[in-house]
């Protein structure tokens, strides 16, 4: 029986973006036609002034073919649940623990450290790339092995992956590949949470930070770029100066989706956003909080909002 494939792509942004480009699967290896799936990532922000450098490693992606094209319960915003999963062969396929579904698939196998502060606003970078058998996916897992901090006092945190998680990041979502477009994932890291400062809360001082927890199944979700769109725009003050550093945070009815900070030059991007209605939060110290409702996403589309002007805050 003939397999059609299709080429898969993974990129990876994260505040920002990067693109890997690798092969887990020798192309023309199924036979028959081949799609493109493309798995992007993206980050939310973190008190990156104390921040230098956030390193991440990444030695292995595996995707799910399903049997039946059943839904495993997403809920459409990315992936329901992170979880690891340890039951790996040496073929580059995995019987899931549960019993269901399809074989994992190796789309990646290597080793990419990434910088998530060098993913910001959009700037995205390609993980992987490679072919794989057309039809319905239902989970990826990606092996993480270390992450490291470098704080702008110059102390470094090596920090290692939790037992729980050493043999892959789970994450429950539903896709297509088809021998018709190429398929494009993003993966929104959540730096803030993958990175989990000690002691926890409002930093205003890098020399209260004690430690760093590293949990990167809890800061990871999927998005279909097909179905999503993206906002930018640039915050200025009053007198039409950019201001940087702005949390810029999007909300689907009460649900926060991505959030992101403005560059130097007052610019941003929200990008992965499921089509929809949302609602733009501006956060800077020294400015008033300022809120934009109404904003209509479409998929594939960006929504410009032009310069957004923040009211300084009184004495």
């Amino acid at each position: 029986m003939r397999v059609d494939v299709r080429r898969i792509s993974f990129v990876l942004a994260c505040l920002g973006g990067v693109v890997l480009v690798g092969c887990g699967i020798v192309p023309g290896f199924f036979g028959g036609a081949t799609g493109t799936l493309r798995l992007m990532v993206t980050d939310k922000p973190f008190p990156v002034e104390f921040i230098d450098e956030a390193l991440v490693t990444i030695t292995r992606i595996d995707v799910r073919r399903s049997d039946d094209g059943e839904d495993a319960g997403s809920d459409g915003l990315g992936n329901d649940d992170a979880s690891s999963d340890d039951a790996s062969d040496s073929n580059g396929t995995d019987d899931d623990s549960e019993g269901e579904g399809g074989d994992f698939i190796t789309v990646f196998e290597g080793e990419k450290t990434v910088d998530l502060l060098d993913l910001r606003n959009g700037r995205m970078d390609v993980l992987a790339e490679t072919d794989v058998p057309v039809g319905h996916y239902d989970q990826m897992r990606l092996v993480v092995t270390n992450g490291r901090i470098t704080l702008t006092d110059g102390r470094v945190f090596d920090l290692d992956v939790p037992s729980g998680e050493q043999t892959g990041i789970k994450l429950h979502f539903e896709f297509e590949v088809t021998d018709e477009e190429p398929s494009v994932l993003l993966l929104d890291v959540d730096l803030s949470r993958a990175f989990s400062a000690i002691p926890s809360g409002r930093i205003d001082d890098v020399s209260t930070i004690r430690e760093f927890r590293f949990q990167p199944s809890l800061a990871m979700r999927l998005i279909a770029m097909v179905e999503a769109g993206s906002i930018a725009g640039r915050v200025v003050d009053e007198t039409t100066v950019p201001v940087s550093g702005v949390m810029v945070t999007a909300f689907k009815g009460e649900t926060e989706i991505t959030s992101t900070v403005s560059d130097d030059d007052g610019t941003f991007a929200l990008v992965g956003l499921p089509a929809g209605t949302y609602r733009v939060e501006f956060s800077a110290t020294g400015f008033l909080d300022t809120s934009i409702e109404g904003i209509e996403v479409e998929a594939g589309q960006t929504f410009e909002l032009g310069d957004v002007v923040l009211t300084p805050a009184g004495p």
